[in-house]
């Protein structure tokens, strides 16, 4: 829970619906100010067939499938709604969710409040021959359902694609626990939370019914998406949310704000979400629940693309390690369920021993990007969308997906019912949902620590991008012209299809993209596209489950393609391809004349990636980062700086400027460069080795590093998963080979003296590395604050000004020498990069070399002569700790040397713990018997048990700072809302040493 502004709305006396944003219309050309929402669209259609919808009708012509035969659909009194999986006979039903979730609702209503709030496409039925479609449902989970407008969100989406059911059978069986009190774990959460339980996609979920007439399917399959159908082509509900940054033509961005008219037949259910979810305050948490075939972890949790400030993207990574702790917590290793995954995969995938091989918390949970974690990306993402900013219509929330394996059917084959299985992947989500809840009920934070550095990045209006660029925009917009087109081909595509083994489209020098879709259509194929050449661009795997790298990807994406005819081309069995070409006189594709020319206005926005920058500066603890104009650099410009950002190529022509920085990196200052800023390193006369001919602009697909050493000091803390340095989609990047990145020849970074962190753009180019000068250093990073992408493509919803990674922003910050450091609950549970709370050097270091020689003492005595040395600490000088360096340290040091004193050495000689309030504070009485100072970090644990006071269970990390033979106490004091009652095991170390007990909360 990050601090947030005050409400402005009042409570509610009423259970109705919780207190929320005001409902109203706003300009289709500007987007819409912060709680502020469009008009409902949910509630009719206005064009195409007229459906018949109903949320339970048992009176009509058809069977209902159930997993619980004692639930009397209407009405009757069973000790419990949704049995445990062991105890059903099958998945949880659309019906019989309806029926039992309006029980709960009736009978909890101070806990549960269930609301309609659309509806979706539909099938047709073919019993009672009419067209039908479902209620969308919101479920809301709290604690006084009438008195919390002010309370923390989070929102838990169910089941977006309808064949991947581990959230949905987690979900609600949740919401009945919690509603009878059997949710233990929930109950200190539910007054400061509001979980908000979203029935994302009814339609994949009913599909396997016998009674429906799906598309394409004539078997008794859940289904991945919903009813409606775009082009010809089904509709993935997981791509149709209207998200910042490149949107792709091919599908139906749910923007209540001017949609379409033909968008309520084909996306009534997205939009109703969008236009629902954006009447709530503050959320916090969104996290949308999926399923995969086999991987190497039994759960992935996916980040967001969205762009994120430094607290965000440490709440992202927090949400992902408790969530693996939890799961370490309860199963310990991935062979805990092993004769359990191994069936379930042999009956769902025809698979022979499979058990997830990964080493992060035994096997059992990974986190990453999207590319990271399955290998590609994605735009209209529904997560993506509720992590872009509120002013951007997003939800500005926290967002991941989680992954479990062995939850998506394959191909044609009936989904099974795996009792076994079904236990655990409901579990494991149901640790996922209660880890959301406890970060969400408690504080968080993160800082960074510079060691008291002060930092200048360079600063250009170049790298800006403004809606005001665009000729469809502004009071001079030319008028909407139909120079912006949509074409699609669609056919079942193989050897024994009608159409034949190929399908074709072509391409115009007006050709901005092409865009192929793939649904699988049983069996197995390999699909390549080729270019008008012949030669194959790119191609997709269709139908390996037990692929270890997660879901496949079903889509190609070529930026740019050169004039002539793409051909698809298939072997194998027979599948079911789309291609899509959109067209446009203008390099700016003009949103207004796409979806059949009844587009959407263009969103204001301006955006420069230095945001990154700006945005970092409110958690610093100590120094400076400022922004300096590059036009107003001159010769004495950088002086008072310890280091400098340039992230741009603006100025290498200008000499002055190029000397003002050779100039700073001679005099001792550091350098990092980033994306075209690499050039500079080419133009510098500090660097020998290195000309501009060795540096070079190149495109890739996904900004990743290849050939990585992750004991480099640029990729500490970064884990062998994570590979992508931002997400490109949210800032007009595709999945197309147009992102860009500056490298530098591998053999010329080699003869400068430069070591490589890792490549980029293949070819053994450096797309990270350091250069070692005397008394400086330069960082190069080929690309991650790249200027957002505004041509070729559709982006009506706005643009990011960065959207990095949590691994590019570690990178970043260990470029910078930034120690990040996160709090939970009021503790600092963790830190990143560099020690500047010097807990790792001994006293006496005074050049932070991690060790005590006589240079240290010498470092000393020049100080106290104003002989201001280089590579000089004071913190750290101070060798008794008095507050000041003076002769008396350097005396210690050779005191030290030659074995007359010990060094600083902290015991442990007492621990309590006291509990009340709501909070905990452990307590440790430290004593240095050594004859320097000592500073030290005292690591504070909590656990259940006591066998996992482990490295998972830090609550806080303090800093003891004592003298030689001084004794104090340390103490950490932390939230306990988001802990259930009971005894608990703490334990204190340090120096060393470590000391347990006990403590009932």
């Amino acid at each position: 829970m990050r601090d947030s502004p005050t409400s402005a709305s009042t409570s509610s006396t009423t259970r109705e619906a919780i207190t929320r944003r005001p409902s109203s219309s706003s300009s289709t050309t500007t987007r819409r100010p912060t709680g502020s929402t469009a008009s409902s669209r949910t509630t009719t259609r206005t064009a195409g067939r007229t459906p018949i919808r109903r949320s339970l009708d048992t009176s009509r012509r058809r069977r209902v499938t159930v997993s619980n035969p004692f639930w009397k659909l209407q009405g009757g009194s069973v000790s419990t709604v949704f049995p445990d999986a062991v105890n059903s006979r099958g998945y949880l039903s659309y019906d019989e969710v309806v029926a039992g979730i309006d029980y709960l609702d009736s009978q909890y209503p101070n806990r549960v409040n269930d609301q309609t709030i659309g509806h979706s496409p539909g099938w047709y039925d073919s019993v009672n021959e009419e067209d039908t479609d479902w209620d969308v449902h919101v479920t809301e989970v709290s604690n006084d359902l009438g008195n919390v407008a002010d309370k923390d969100k989070v929102v838990y989406s169910l089941s977006i694609h309808g064949d991947e059911r581990a959230g949905a059978e987690a979900g609600f069986r949740l919401i009945e626990d919690i509603a009878k009190g059997n949710a233990s774990e929930f109950e200190g959460l539910l007054d400061d939370v509001v979980l908000l339980f979203v029935w994302t996609n009814p339609d994949g979920w009913v599909a396997r019914e016998p009674w429906t007439d799906t598309v394409g399917f004539t078997d008794r399959n859940f289904r991945r998406g919903n009813g409606g159908s775009y082009n010809g082509s089904s509709l993935d509900t997981n791509r149709q949310y209207p998200t910042i940054g490149w949107t792709n033509p091919a599908f139906l961005p749910a923007e209540p704000d001017g949609a379409p008219t033909f968008f309520e037949d084909e996306v009534p259910d997205a939009l109703a979400i969008v236009d629902h979810l954006r009447t709530y305050e503050n959320v916090e948490y969104f996290c949308d629940y999926h399923g995969m075939y086999t991987a190497d972890h039994m759960v992935y949790n996916l980040e967001t693309n969205g762009p994120l400030d430094h607290a965000g993207i440490h709440e992202l990574d927090a949400l992902s390690r408790r969530t693996g702790t939890a799961m370490l917590r309860r199963w310990g290793e991935v062979e805990a369920m092993e004769d359990d995954i191994k069936e379930a995969a042999a009956i769902e995938y025809g698979s022979t021993n499979f058990v997830p091989s990964g080493e992060q918390f035994n096997g059992l949970f990974d986190w990453g990007t999207v590319y990271d974690t399955i290998d590609y990306q994605v735009t209209g993402g529904m997560m993506g969308w509720a992590s872009a900013p509120e002013e951007f219509g997003g939800l500005g929330a926290v967002a991941l997906s989680p992954e479990m394996i062995i939850s998506n059917n394959y191909s044609f084959a009936i989904k099974e019912w795996k009792p076994w299985w079904t236990r655990h992947y409901a579990e494991g989500y149901r640790l996922s949902m209660r880890t959301f809840a406890e970060l969400a009920a408690v504080d968080t934070d993160a800082t960074i620590g510079t060691g008291g550095r002060d930092t200048a990045y360079v600063t250009t209006e170049e790298l800006t991008r403004s809606s005001d660029d665009l000729p469809h925009t502004g009071d001079d917009a030319d008028p909407p012209s139909e120079t912006t087109t949509v074409t699609s081909e669609r056919e079942v595509v193989g050897p024994t299809a009608g159409g034949g083994p190929t399908l074709s489209i072509r391409s115009e020098d007006t050709t901005r993209s092409l865009f192929v879709q793939v649904d699988s259509a049983g069996g197995e194929a390999g699909v390549r596209l080729l270019g008008p050449d012949g030669s194959v661009r790119d191609s997709i795997a269709v139908g390996d489950p037990q692929a270890t790298t997660g879901p496949m990807p079903r889509e190609l994406y070529v930026a740019s393609p050169e004039a002539g005819d793409w051909t698809v081309e298939v072997d194998g069995d027979d599948v079911d391809v789309s291609i899509s070409a959109l067209d446009s006189e203008s390099t700016y594709p003009d949103p207004r004349d796409a979806w059949n020319g009844e587009g959407f206005e263009q969103t204001e926005y301006e955006v420069n990636p230095m945001g990154f920058f700006e945005d970092l500066v409110p958690y610093l603890e100590d120094g400076t980062l400022e922004g300096i104009p590059q036009d107003t650099i001159g010769s004495d410009t950088l002086e008072g700086y310890d280091q400098l950002v340039v992230s741009h190529d603006v100025g290498i022509d200008d000499a002055d400027y190029v000397d003002a920085i050779d100039s700073f990196v001679e005099g001792g200052g550091d350098l990092v460069v980033t994306d075209t800023g690499v050039h500079l390193v080419g133009a510098l006369d500090a660097v020998e080795g290195i000309s501009p001919d060795d540096i070079e602009d190149v495109t890739v697909q996904f900004a990743t590093l290849s050939n990585r050493d992750l004991e480099h000091p640029l990729l500490c803390d970064v884990r062998p998963r994570q590979q992508e340095l931002y997400k490109g989609p949210q800032i007009g990047y595709t999945d197309g080979y147009d992102q860009p990145a500056t490298v530098v020849d591998g053999g010329a970074f080699d003869a400068a003296g430069g070591e490589s962190a890792g490549e980029m753009g293949g070819f053994g180019r450096v797309g990270l590395g350091r250069i070692s000068l005397d008394d400086a250093r330069i960082d190069c990073i080929g690309s991650i604050l790249p200027p957002a992408k505004q041509t070729e493509i559709l982006h009506p919803f706005g643009m990011g000004d960065y959207a990095v990674s949590f691994m590019g922003h570690t990178i970043l910050c260990n470029a910078l020498g930034f120690e990040q450091r996160r709090f939970v609950a009021g503790g600092m549970v963790g830190t990143y990069g560099p020690d500047w709370r010097g807990v790792t050097l001994p006293a006496g270091d005074s050049n932070r070399n991690g060790e005590v020689s006589i240079r240290d003492s010498v470092l000393i005595k020049q100080h106290l002569v104003g002989m201001e040395p280089d590579a000089f600490h004071p913190s750290v000088a101070d060798t008794n700790l008095d507050g000041e360096v003076s002769v008396r340290d350097s005396v210690l040091i050779k005191q030290f040397l030659v074995g007359m004193i010990g060094k600083g050495d902290l015991e442990i000689s007492n621990v309590s713990a006291t509990a009340g309030n709501g909070e905990l504070t452990i307590d440790t009485d430290l004593e240095n018997v050594g004859g320097t100072g000592a500073v030290r970090q005292a690591e504070f644990r909590l656990a259940e048990s006591e066998d996992d006071l482990d490295e998972y269970a830090v609550i806080a990390l303090e800093t003891a700072s004592l003298g030689p033979e001084e004794s104090g106490t340390v103490s950490a004091t932390i939230e306990t809302t988001h802990l259930t009652a009971g005894t608990y095991h703490y334990s204190v170390s340090c120096d060393g040493e470590e000391k347990t007990g006990t403590v009932t909360l």
